[in-house]
């Protein structure tokens, strides 16, 4: 049995609802209902599924409302829907139409819960069959009243973070992100812990700040079975579980490590499957494949030397801006072309000066070799089994020394690392003293992979570690598999479970990759800790002397179980509080992407040469916390090993809550000193508030640093409920019922509540309310409701913060609240993305943005004066060296931002401002891996041109249109003529907008092997990772509509005005005129526009009568 999977991922949420239209295309054979869509006749049943995050603690519900239906009576023999595993629910709608669907046991990534909902596309009972053909289909995730949100025990890494981001689709990577260390585990095959090149690779991970542990397998078990129970122990029970697993030693020889056995090839990947029975990773693994001693020596010391940049200066910097990019389209098509090509312009983007390729040009291995010996950071191929006769000779002739790459050869036979693989030979190659090959390497364990998604792989591997900032090799790998999941239909001929075991990391898959030529840091610190000292200060900026944010600073000494670390501030500053008890130097370590990591030994004096040590500190007042408004005195106790001399001690604080008044005090030293006292005053303190201070004791020669912490005691607020009057709309005012509680340790009194909101299209009455006192544990409502309205120009479904800032005695503290004003339907925008792009549709009635199909006819055939622009395409990437053309614009293009002056047209429906030369014919999501960046998918499928085909331009100094007209799909032979106008627009960001119009739709493609995806149609930024998706693999968003022949979308970052129902003529007033229009409508005496009929449906109930009339008045009298 096979179910179809179309991907939608849903975040843990409190709650939440996706809604989607889906489209089917059904039809009876035999007994058997069969999706046409699929066109696969080993799938038993006609499915729509989905991927959705939710905890335990909540549920998921399904409502629809169906648009078409097909009812046949007196039908026998139809069997029913059993999926294995599967829990069956069913809805029934207002029409009362009854829908089925199918939960699934849950599946897991890194503590991320996930079920599989099945949608069944028809009903069945009592003889009875529905076929449903077009359903708006709503998910609702409901969480119990007491739901506080679902809670994860595993840390997550930001490459982590991302990864699932990418896959749940609102993940909340924030809530979940950390300060601690991603944890390494190593599996030590043989004596191979005890080898010094593996000590000094895992100190080095400590001092990068990394929590290490290491197992040999003569004490774990040496099974597959075995090692996996270790992993997964330390998984389920270790406070900070393994994100990384680094296996050390091949599957054979001195430190001998076995492998899973998959179809046709070798894997690690089943290590990291730990939590449920699913193909999504809980930890990143790669392998150091060593033979023997030199061969675990030369291997971490090509990590070690590429990590810290050792040889920057011996080797020169130009091969950190260089690439090679190798396709032999000889066996396996254009499309390993067009997958380098797609690196290529990422590589492009990112500042690469030096991008050599060779596409189809031959002379393969010699060329390839030669590019090693020139020095490349990155390594790609793309082509057949054999890998064009490049293999270990070729390496081993080469001369890059330590200029060593990372190599991607996803093809044929290239990582089957049971037998000696490609990718071993990369990384194996020299030694320890004359390394050669690359520092990592990817391969593919089989000899019968697939073009297309060997493509997806290695694109998203790029895509990864370009467009996602992931920092690692292994991370970028996962990438690649998770990426499978989102592009490709799972359960199809088993391809992501296969390509996400056959793709396996050589080499330690915690290599940071550098993306740029590494820049040095300057990073200012003591050079000495004097005993008794217990805070230190370091402080990062570039070579200009600029504040570097977010350097990752670690200290760490061997005798620390862990190392600490922090991440700099926005003035560069990481602070340390910290204990010793001996004095071993300790090891500063500073990271981040892209420069070259710092390292300096902290010498800590001998006690013998003079200490002194803060005993205690304490605050002059009642209880020891600090107060809202309080003025109070604190000292220090010192013990000190000198007996006189004089010495300053300065207080500094780190919080913006509390104020120094006297900064400094001289004293006399004795063994026991008190010091102060020291004045200070605190203002607005929330309760619990950790207020920092740092104290320095010096005198003409060394000085001592101490954390001083204090916490305070103040009041605390949450909001404990908000209730509205109504429901919210776009051109309502709605009472907003506010409570707010009192959790802090301290009564406020004369508190003023303050509801108010900095966007323009929110108004807010009686927003301020006094209140004499709120004690501890009070819940305090609102004596009167504060009347909030809502602006007739939000578009429905637009999420607004409101904030309720109470203030008091010393006090102030801001709580926001987010609110959603409408719900999304067809008939409103799709956006906005990141940026401010919104899509429109000529559904969208309502806006005055909303486009009509008006048909520009540019093909001289019938008519038009655009000129030809000669492009041929065979389809499936034959004959496409004609199939990407490039147009001079006629005036200055911005798109996300960016000027262009060129762009460039491809015969498979997407235009990219600038200049490409990708000939893209297979399709992915928008924004992500594959095709060009930036982007406009039109109609973004595998197109073919005939000899009634044509793309044609006309160049107007306002605008410009590009048509495509009678293209053929390659896969069904479908005709499309559509076309995409950009206009020299004038808006409040600077950007241009475009228009896409369909003469002629068929969205038909669904039986490519391995990509039966339809079309995408869609816009994404230069990086590629901003955009709008607004259908791929026949899917739409709920603000989406269905595209079909005359269709239009209008592309834009302007506002919109929203027009009011019943202002049928749109001037923006309902008066006697919108009546006698809407008369004369009824009465056949006028014509309304579709925007016309839709204001005049005043009940929105698809009909226009003399109830909308009535409507129509009241609205009328009421204003």
């Amino acid at each position: 049995m096979k179910i179809i999977i179309a991907l939608l991922l849903a975040s843990l949420t409190l709650c939440g609802e996706i809604a989607l239209t889906i489209k089917s295309d059904l039809s009876i054979v035999g007994q058997k209902v069969i999706d046409n869509d699929i066109k696969d006749s080993e799938y038993e049943y006609a499915l729509k599924t989905f991927l959705i995050a939710v905890d335990e603690e909540q549920a998921i519900d399904v409502e629809f409302d169906v648009q078409s239906k097909r009812v046949f009576s007196d039908f026998d023999g139809l069997s029913p829907i059993f999926l294995e595993g599967y829990l069956k629910h069913s809805s029934l709608s207002e029409s009362k139409d009854r829908l089925n669907y199918y939960i699934s046991e849950p599946m897991y990534m890194r503590g991320v819960r996930i079920v599989q909902l099945a949608v069944s596309l028809y009903d069945y009972s009592d003889r009875e069959l529905t076929l449903y053909d077009n359903l708006d289909l709503r998910i609702n995730i409901q969480s119990p009243d007491n739901y506080s949100g679902g809670v994860n025990s595993k840390p997550l890494s930001s490459d982590f973070n991302s990864i699932i981001s990418s896959l749940v689709d609102n993940y909340d990577r924030q809530s979940r992100s950390n300060d601690i260390g991603s944890c390494i585990l190593f599996i030590c095959g043989g004596n191979s812990l005890s080898h010094p090149s593996v000590q000094e690779l895992i100190e080095w991970r400590k001092e990068l700040g990394y929590e290490v542990h290491a197992a040999e397998t003569s004490q774990i078990g040496s099974t597959t079975a075995a090692i996996k129970s270790y992993i997964e122990e330390a998984y389920q029970n270790w406070p900070n579980p393994p994100e990384y697993i680094v296996l050390i030693g091949d599957t054979g020889g001195s430190y001998a490590i076995p492998y899973f056995s998959t179809t046709w090839g070798s894997s690690d990947y089943d290590y990291t499957l730990i939590e449920g029975n699913d193909l999504l990773p809980e930890m990143i693994v790669g392998r150091i494949s060593a033979e023997g001693s030199s061969d675990l020596s030369n291997i971490i010391n090509k990590t070690l030397v590429y990590e810290k940049a050792s040889y920057i200066d011996f080797t020169g910097t130009d091969w950190y801006e260089s690439a090679a990019l190798n396709a032999d389209p000889s066996s396996s098509g254009n499309s390993t072309i067009i997958t380098n090509e797609y690196v290529e312009e990422i590589l492009e983007l990112n500042g690469f000066e030096n991008v050599e390729t060779n596409y189809g040009d031959g002379n393969y291995s010699s060329w390839m070799q030669n590019q090693l010996s020139d020095g490349i950071l990155y390594f790609n191929y793309r082509g057949y089994i054999g890998t064009s006769g490049f293999g270990l000779g070729n390496i081993n002739n080469a001369s890059n020394g330590y200029m060593n790459p990372f190599a991607t050869f996803i093809t044929c036979s290239t990582g089957d690392f049971n037998y000696t693989s490609l990718s071993e030979d990369f990384i194996r190659a020299g030694s320890a003293t004359n390394p050669k090959g690359a520092v990592a390497a990817v391969g593919t364990a089989t000899s019968s992979t697939h073009t297309a998604p060997n493509n997806i792989i290695q694109m998203a591997i790029y895509d990864g570690i370009f467009s996602k900032k992931l920092k690692t090799a292994g991370s970028s790998l996962v990438n690649a598999k998770v990426t499978l999941f989102d592009t490709y239909i799972i359960g199809a001929s088993g391809t992501v479970d296969n390509f996400t075991h056959w793709n396996n990391l050589m080499g330690d898959p915690v290599l940071n990759l550098w993306t740029d030529t590494p820049q040095p840091m300057q990073v200012d610190h003591s050079s000495q800790i004097n005993w008794g000292s217990n805070f230190f200060e370091v402080v990062v900026s570039d070579s200009g002397g600029e504040y570097i944010e977010d350097a990752w600073v670690t200290l760490y000494r061997s005798d620390w179980e862990h190392s600490i670390s922090a991440y700099s501030d926005e003035l560069g500053r990481a602070l340390f509080n910290f204990e010793y008890s001996d004095n071993d130097d300790i090891t500063i370590t500073v990271s981040k992407k892209n420069f070259i990591p710092y390292q300096s030994a902290v010498s800590v004096s001998d006690s013998s040469n003079g200490s002194m040590v803060l005993d205690d500190y304490y605050l002059v007042n009642a209880d020891g916390f600090l107060h809202s408004g309080e003025s109070v005195d604190f000292y220090i106790d010192i013990e000190s090993s000198f007996l006189q001399g004089d010495f300053t001690a300065s207080v500094q604080s780190f919080s913006d809550g509390v104020d120094i008044l006297n900064e400094s005090i001289g004293f006399e030293i004795y063994s026991e000193n008190t010091i102060g006292p020291f004045s200070i005053i605190a203002n607005n303190l929330i309760d619990n508030e950790e207020i920092n201070l740092s104290i320095r004791i010096q005198d003409d020669e060394r000085f001592w640093d101490y954390s001083i912490p204090f916490f305070s005691s103040s009041a605390y607020f949450d909001i404990y409920s908000v209730t509205w009057g109504g429901d919210l709309s776009p051109n309502s005012t709605e009472d907003l019922y506010l409570s707010i509680t009192n959790s802090g340790s301290e009564d406020l009194d004369n508190v003023t509540l303050l509801v108010s909101s900095y966007n323009s299209l929110i108004s807010i009455d009686n927003g301020s309310q006094d209140i004499e006192n709120i004690g501890v544990g009070e819940v305090f409502g609102l004596s009167d409701p504060v009347l909030i309205s809502f602006s007739s120009n939000i578009i429905s479904g637009a999420s607004f913060n409101i904030d309720v800032t109470v203030t008091g005695d010393n006090f102030i503290q801001v709580l926001p609240f987010n609110v959603t004003v409408g719900s999304v339907s067809q008939n409103d925008p799709l956006g906005p993305d990141a940026y401010g792009y919104y899509i429109y549709d000529n559904n969208d009635f309502g806006y005055d943005l909303t486009p009509t199909y008006d048909w520009i006819e540019i093909d001289p055939r019938y008519g038009g004066d655009g000129l030809d622009l000669q492009i041929s395409d065979g389809g499936n990437g034959n004959n496409i060296s004609n199939s990407t053309k490039h147009v001079d614009l006629p005036f200055s293009f911005s798109f996300y931002g960016e000027e262009y002056n060129e762009v460039s047209v491809s015969s498979n429906g997407w235009l990219s401002f600038g200049h490409t030369n990708m000939e893209s014919f297979r399709n992915y999501h928008v924004p992500g891996a594959g095709g060009p960046s930036p982007m406009v998918a039109a109609f973004w499928d595998d197109l073919k041109t005939d000899n009634d085909s044509g793309v044609y331009v006309f160049l107007d100094s306002d605008y410009v249109v590009v048509q495509w007209s009678s293209m053929r799909t390659y896969d069904q032979n479908s005709e499309e003529t559509f076309q995409v106008i950009l206009y020299n627009s004038v808006t409040p960001t600077g950007d241009d907008e475009i228009k896409i119009q369909y003469k002629e739709f068929n969205n038909t493609s669904v039986s490519n092997y391995n990509h039966p995806v339809y079309s995408t149609v869609g816009i994404e930024n230069h990086w590629g990772d901003v955009g709008l998706e607004y259908t791929y693999n026949n899917q739409y968003p709920s603000a989406a509509m269905p595209l079909l022949d005359q269709s239009a979308l209008f592309i834009t970052t302007r506002n919109t005005n929203v027009y009011d129902l019943g202002d049928v003529n749109q001037d923006s007033v309902s008066d006697v005129v919108d009546i006698i229009i809407v008369i004369n409508h009824i009465l056949n005496i006028q014509s309304l526009s579709n925007i016309g009929e839709y204001l005049a449906d005043i009940n929105q109930n698809s009909t226009i009568n003399i109830l909308d009339v009535i409507l129509l008045i009241n609205i009328i009298l009421d204003a």
